[in-house]
């Protein structure tokens, strides 16, 4: 890309797709079977690839909003630094969840 507008934009929109293509590939997980550790496993799992959807998403429009304002695109360091927080946010949320969760009810199954 020789455009400095869209460049800054490729790291970002590559995180976004490794995080889909982790929410698509955690489908294949249904195929093993029902146990305390795998639903609790998916379930982590599914809130830390779709919070890092949602912050590159998130990062994603707050770039274009810059770019349509002042007509440049913030640096790309910024861009992924900002998602990378914004998804650790999440991580640590989802970390505190299943802690709660396995301290709480340590051998009952999760349906």
């Amino acid at each position: 890309m020789r455009s400095k507008n869209r460049k800054s934009a490729v790291a970002v929109n590559s995180f976004f797709l490794i995080f889909t293509a982790g929410l698509f590939g955690l489908t294949f997980a249904f195929i093993v079977g029902k146990d305390f550790s795998t639903c609790a496993s998916r379930r982590f799992l599914f809130g830390v690839f779709f919070g890092g959807c949602f912050a590159c998403l998130l990062m994603q429009c707050v770039r274009l909003n810059i770019l349509a304002r002042r007509n440049s695109s913030p640096q790309a360091w910024a861009i992924c630094l900002g998602a990378l927080g914004l998804w650790l946010v999440e991580v640590i949320i989802n970390t505190e969840w299943l802690v709660i969760t396995v301290a709480r009810y340590p051998l009952a199954p999760l349906s």
